[in-house]
């Protein structure tokens, strides 16, 4: 009687060259193991060979692979290498392995249409085996892993969960992303872009793009867009420090004069603080000049008076 001469001792010399001593030893095995069904089978482990007395066997017959014992245990089933917690060495190296898994996972996922992957996460690959996959072979990213998957379809890498690394350190990625967002926002201007705020961009994948730019959309569209004459105080975020400059107040002073109309010094007597918040200097006006419109004409207009004459004399500028 074989089936239990693996637990007399050492088995005689050539005992596990024979296949029906060793398919006696597997059902002795997954009996002990209290495997049932046949996806039971994925849970063995190489502890399993040592603790039962099958480590020579193991070791000797199957290369210390449990997938090859059950490709010779049970040849007629299509074993899934990865769900054995352990792959053969270097098998993720082959394309057509990294392939089977994918279609697998995609099955697995009920992924019916290809926009469905930009909702896969890395633990999606964790809970299904594929840690080994994307830690070893796809650098931890999930885009890298899809679209090798799928080459010829045009993906949006900025839409996965995280982008491959160092995605944004090229030019030409920032670019893209940006062609797409004002496609998707129909801004057909560059006036339209000083409506698009930091959050905009974190709703639309750019949260890690705007964090590069320390979260200063002006920065990220002074970039895209480098020859339109941006205008810092029409955004929504003002950057910090900027009113701390003289250079950038007396701009906009000069603009607010031109977008009001006011050709003469003395037309800056019809200036209201609605005026300044109204076009972006609601911050100027309250840190800077401490809500009084006397101090912001005085640096408008460095001869005006404590008066309040105006530098062309006789009209008198409300404060």
């Amino acid at each position: 009687m074989i089936e239990t001469t693996w637990l007399d001792g050492r088995v005689p010399n050539g005992f596990w060259g024979c296949p029906e001593h060793r398919a006696a030893y597997m059902r002795w095995l997954g009996k002990r193991l209290q495997f049932r069904e046949p996806d039971d089978w994925y849970a063995l482990r190489r502890s399993h060979f040592k603790r039962n007395r099958g480590g020579a066997l193991l070791a000797m017959v199957y290369r210390d692979s449990p997938l090859e014992a059950m490709r010779d245990f049970m040849p007629h089933r299509r074993w899934l290498p990865w769900l054995f917690g352990r792959t053969p060495q270097r098998y993720w190296a082959k394309k057509v392995n990294r392939r089977a898994y994918m279609r697998w996972l995609e099955r697995e996922l009920g992924i019916e249409h290809p926009d469905r992957w930009y909702d896969v996460t890395k633990q999606d690959f964790v809970e299904h085996a594929g840690h080994g996959l994307l830690a070893n072979y796809f650098n931890h990213s999930v885009a890298a892993a899809v679209m090798e998957y799928l080459p010829r379809r045009r993906w949006q890498p900025w839409r996965f969960r995280s982008v491959p690394q160092g995605f944004w350190q090229h030019a030409e990625n920032r670019r893209a992303y940006l062609d797409w967002l004002a496609a998707r926002l129909r801004i057909r201007t560059p006036e339209q872009w000083y409506h698009v705020t930091v959050q905009t961009l974190v709703e639309h994948h750019g949260a890690t793009l705007v964090a590069r730019y320390n979260y200063s959309v002006l920065d990220i569209l002074r970039e895209y867009l480098p020859a339109y004459d941006w205008k810092p105080w029409l955004f929504r975020r003002i950057p910090s420090g900027y009113w701390d400059n003289p250079g950038n107040r007396h701009s906009y002073l000069v603009w607010l004069g031109q977008e009001l109309g006011f050709r003469q010094p003395s037309d800056w007597c019809r200036l209201t603080a609605d005026d300044v918040v109204r076009t972006g200097g609601g911050t100027l006006l309250s840190a800077v000049y401490g809500c009084q419109l006397a101090a912001l004409l005085r640096e408008r207009f460095p001869d005006y008076d404590r008066t309040g004459e105006s530098p062309a004399g006789g009209s008198r500028i409300a404060g």
